[in-house]
């Protein structure tokens, strides 16, 4: 909530007694965590997603999961964008819609507005993860990484409790 990252020599000196443990995978340079989220009554959507500080939002889909779970059809509500500047393959085409809840750890949170994407290729086509989980969910919390472990500790800050929005831009 501070906006600042502080590099520590070894985290076991800090205080984790408030923090909630998340084990990490770590494949490549790559962070990945266990996310539960429910699209709605009907679908929910469990396993490993890419945990992503570049990712504005909350929690992204792959077209890969979009496809799998027929999302486009199956969410009636929702809203289309295309962006030219997706991150770092470009261009990104995705919907908008309000979820039911996602679980991370111990947290639970309702009616979260997320995306799924409808891209052919790049990251957000990937079969390897369901998705990103972006500072969208990251900025309710203080977050510290242990890469060596790995783990990411969460802790709920005074963003925790804010309502999630639809974007305007």
């Amino acid at each position: 909530s501070e906006e600042y990252v502080i590099p520590h020599q070894n985290y076991k000196s800090l205080n984790l007694n408030d923090y909630h443990k998340i084990e990490l995978e770590t494949i490549g340079n790559r962070l990945f965590l266990p996310l539960s989220v429910q699209v709605n009554s009907e679908i929910k959507i469990e396993g490993r997603f890419q945990l992503d500080f570049g990712s504005g939002g909350t929690v992204t889909m792959t077209s890969s999961v979009a496809n799998k779970y027929k999302l486009k059809e199956a969410i009636y509500q929702k809203v289309a964008y295309f962006t030219k500047y997706g991150g770092v393959g470009g261009a990104s085409s995705s919907f908008e819609f309000l979820s039911s809840s996602v679980n991370i750890g111990a947290f639970a949170f309702d009616s979260v507005v997320m995306e799924f994407s409808v891209d052919k290729s790049g990251a957000l086509a990937s079969n390897k993860h369901l998705g990103l989980l972006g500072n969208g969910i990251l900025e309710r919390f203080d977050v510290l990484i242990d890469f060596m472990e790995p783990a990411l500790y969460l802790k709920p800050n005074e963003n925790y409790q804010k309502p999630f929005e639809f974007s305007r831009l």
